[in-house]
């Protein structure tokens, strides 16, 4: 049988399903079904249960994640949910812990399992849609759930920026594949948001990736997915994803809801016209180096050099 890292995309979600069978099984919980979400640095599933009971389950390798990370990450979630927030709330293993580890195929597999959420990814998302995730997102700027114990080495806004200044074996390598300006180019974007950071208003956590891909509506209702890059960071910081996702026309509307939802439970927590091209060239940063560490991954594999190179394009054409 072939290494892991060598099969295609489909091989490596059979693997990954394969851990999360037998895994479910070792617990008294056989599954009827488990279809595949999304397999790319994070692989989900949609799982039907023998006694009829529908989940969530990410599956995600241990060079990708710690379980500390993850163990974090769920109890942030599940205090959200305590609060009556509109998100998946996790569901404890047996065990006790919201992280359960096995040895698999893919080697080392890390799994997590919410509840069932009502409601499908709006490709074509109106104004409506973004006062609710403005809205939503203050709430959760507001929340008592906010919490110290977040562990994100990897996607904590200045664990990212971190990355890009230090000198990782992994990425100089790639760096060097791609040219000597490459890591300037990022260097100055981050040193950048870190001489203006301490001026962008309060610091909490956030999720971190609150666009609308990551928002499943039913009707109206919004709940809120895919916490996986939470983190410390400024609060102005999760407004920009939203507005960077936003396409297409009506742009200007959509932005515009998105501010005056917020504003229905709070103040903007700072000058986000000031600081928003910072920003903007904080998250090309993270992007770019999202997909250099994913390089390897089969739904990266063949595209990743121009993605990189068309998001350092846009770095430099930032300043112009």
């Amino acid at each position: 049988m072939r290494p892991y890292g060598q099969r295609d995309r489909a091989g490596q979600a059979r693997a990954l399903r394969a851990a999360l069978v037998q895994e479910f099984l070792a617990a008294g919980e056989p599954i009827r079904s488990a279809r595949l979400l999304i397999h790319q640095h994070n692989t989900s599933f949609a799982v039907v249960l023998a006694s009829g009971s529908r989940r969530f389950v990410r599956v995600t390798r241990d060079t990708e994640r710690s379980p500390a990370e993850l163990g974090a990450e769920m109890r942030w979630v599940s205090r959200l949910a305590q609060e009556r927030h509109p998100v998946a709330a996790p569901i404890a293993w047996p065990n006790g812990g919201f992280v359960r580890t096995v040895e698999s195929a893919a080697g080392v597999t890390h799994l997590v399992q919410t509840e069932w959420a009502l409601g499908v990814v709006v490709r074509r998302p109106g104004p409506h849609h973004f006062r609710a995730i403005g809205r939503q997102m203050a709430l959760f700027h507001t929340s008592e759930a906010q919490t110290d114990d977040i562990v994100s080495d990897r996607w904590a806004v200045d664990a990212a920026v971190g990355n890009a200044l230090n000198e990782e074996e992994s990425l100089a390598m790639v760096f060097e594949v791609m040219g000597d300006g490459v890591r300037d180019t990022c260097a100055r974007a981050a040193e950048e948001y870190l001489a203006a950071r301490d001026d962008m208003g309060p610091i909490r956590l956030i999720h971190g990736d609150m666009h609308h891909h990551n928002v499943l509506f039913d009707g109206r209702r919004p709940t809120i997915v895919d916490f996986d890059d939470c983190g410390t960071a400024p609060l102005l910081y999760d407004l920009l994803v939203p507005v960077t996702n936003i396409e297409g026309p009506g742009r200007e509307a959509c932005e515009a809801a998105l501010f005056e939802g917020y504003r229905e439970v709070a103040e903007i927590p700072g000058d986000f016209a000031r600081h928003r091209s910072t920003l903007d060239r904080l998250r090309l940063v993270q992007m770019i180096f999202w997909v250099i560490e994913n390089r390897d991954h089969p739904s990266f594999a063949r595209t990743w050099e121009s993605e990189v190179h068309e998001m350092l394009q846009m770095l430099r054409d930032s300043r112009k």
